[in-house]
């Protein structure tokens, strides 16, 4: 219980703001190098949905540089709770998926799923204490269900461990999008 309470009480702490920017920060830099070849072999008009997680990190990093100044916005607050939270779940449950068809889960596939964990948990704990308006957060659930379309219906989904996990990733992606966008509304206020 100290563990959890001392997790809760992270986004009260002004002097863990610069650390958690500065892993967010490398963390949204892996994550477009992760992607490199993919963004290379994609139009430039697709980019805006293509490298889902590291755009998610980078919004979630402004959303905490803002909070770290005194400022908040809303749009960025409502975008970065869904991706991170959407994201941060998916990865994991489509490598484990795939590690336990395969019968191998290797070292990228852990450190993938255990850093995306770990962007959920981030998110859920700000949201906890910086829950942006439902207004930004029904716009940020369409955005994210234009993405899930443009992900399975044109193929700019993350490269799939195997062309058999599509189905699957795109129930999860759609599922993710549900369930990020009830659990941000859940603590959302009604103010505009």
């Amino acid at each position: 219980m100290p563990l959890l309470k001392a997790l809760v009480e992270i986004p009260r702490h002004r002097s863990l703001f610069l650390p958690l920017i500065m892993v967010n920060i490398l963390g949204a830099v892996y994550g477009f190098y992760w992607y490199r070849h993919q963004l290379q072999a994609t139009p430039w008009y697709y980019w805006p949905v293509v490298p889902d997680s590291p755009l998610a990190v980078l919004l979630f990093t402004l959303v905490l540089v803002n909070i770290y100044r005194g400022r908040r916005n809303h749009w960025l607050e409502a975008f970065g709770y869904l991706a991170m939270l959407k994201y941060g779940l998916w990865t994991p449950l489509v490598l484990v998926q795939a590690g336990v068809a395969a019968g191998n889960f290797d070292f990228e596939s852990l450190h993938l799923s255990l850093s995306h964990l770990g962007m959920a948990l981030e998110a859920a704990l700000f949201l906890h204490h910086y829950p942006p308006p439902r207004y930004y957060v029904w716009r940020a659930f369409l955005w994210f269900l234009f993405n899930d379309y443009m992900d399975y219906f044109h193929a700019t989904h993350p490269t799939l461990p195997a062309p058999q996990f599509r189905t699957y990733a795109a129930v999860v992606a759609l599922g993710n999008t549900i369930l990020s966008h009830v659990v941000v509304l859940g603590f959302s206020n009604k103010q505009i």
